[in-house]
């Protein structure tokens, strides 16, 4: 017989699978407290990124090489561009938004939108990044006295060091983003 803390999550789960602007990975509660970089830096961040780690998403279903290009759209907007590549069928996608920035004080938090999919705006958090090697982002939203959290990890290079990976670890560890949900992004294409 299953707990009720497990049925919950259970049913939390079946309602994330239909709401891409939500998490695969259910949790209990509301959403942590999490630090963000403060002043931060968009034009630092602008360009393209090679996601490294993520947790699972519907949406990224069978995804690998994906690719994240973020560029000025002007009056504080920022265009986003996903890119990936289908493992299956070795199809090429892409899905374009825009971010507008909604922390105070200069803190790295973001709204995204894909219109594409829907005009509601989803959290994008930037926890930790030096805007040359690799940036963490974190999402939250909460529903029914549980929360359902995406995290992607980021880099600047395809295949990064061991140093880069060390150091991304060390601060996935002081955010206290749960390491065990996180899937490997396979970067094994030509032309990405």
């Amino acid at each position: 017989m299953q707990s009720r803390s497990s049925a919950i999550l259970v049913a939390f789960g079946l309602i994330l699978v239909g709401t891409p602007s939500i998490a695969q990975v259910p949790f209990l509660g509301s959403c942590p407290h999490m630090e963000v970089v403060q002043n931060f830096n968009v034009s630092a961040y602008l360009g393209k990124w090679y996601e490294q780690q993520r947790y699972f998403a519907i949406f990224e279903l069978g995804a690998h090489c994906v690719t994240a290009t973020y560029t000025d759209e002007g009056n504080g907007v920022v265009g986003v561009n996903n890119e990936n590549t289908n493992v299956a069928t070795n199809r090429k996608s892409s899905i374009k938004g825009e971010a507008t920035l909604v922390g105070k004080n200069g803190e790295a938090k973001l709204k995204v939108v894909f219109p594409s999919v829907g005009n509601f705006g989803a959290p994008y958090w930037i926890l930790e990044t030096d805007y040359t090697r690799y940036a963490i982002v974190w999402s939250c939203s909460g529903l029914l006295g549980a929360n359902a959290q995406f995290a992607w990890v980021l880099t600047r290079e395809k295949n990064p060091g061991l140093e880069v990976l060390a150091e991304i670890k060390e601060q996935l560890e002081k955010h206290n983003v749960p390491a065990r949900p996180f899937l490997k992004t396979k970067q094994i294409c030509e032309d990405n």
